[in-house]
């Protein structure tokens, strides 16, 4: 979308990510991405607490950068100190489970790239 940014943010608690299923593609994907005006002074934590995750700690991992300022992808991680502290619906997959959705292709194309 022109003039938007798009966050992807990845959900930590301990060795255990956040994934819900994801009809459209029939796989698992991160359960909190969205559009945001593109701007290059907007921070990720700023981003997520917009969607309410107030993590105790962001990282930005990485950006697909559009050199025309189309809409940028920007990979974000957020690590939380408990499970109770994320308002979000999913299911939480350790690095066992991330390996079996993965070899199955079960997970979106998008996050097996990530």
């Amino acid at each position: 979308i022109k003039g938007m940014s798009y966050y992807r943010f990845w959900i930590f608690v301990d060795d255990c990510i956040l994934l819900a299923r994801n009809e459209k593609f029939r796989a698992f994907d991160t359960p909190a991405s969205c559009y945001f005006p593109y701007s290059g002074d907007v921070r990720a934590q700023e981003v997520a607490a917009s969607l309410n995750l107030n993590a105790a700690e962001c990282r930005v991992l990485y950006v697909n950068d559009d050199a025309s300022n189309d809409c940028s992808m920007i990979h974000c991680a957020l690590f939380f100190d408990s499970r109770d502290d994320v308002a979000l619906e999913g299911q939480w997959h350790d690095t066992k489970s991330m390996n079996h959705l993965f070899s199955s292709q079960r997970i979106t194309r998008v996050l097996r790239n990530e």
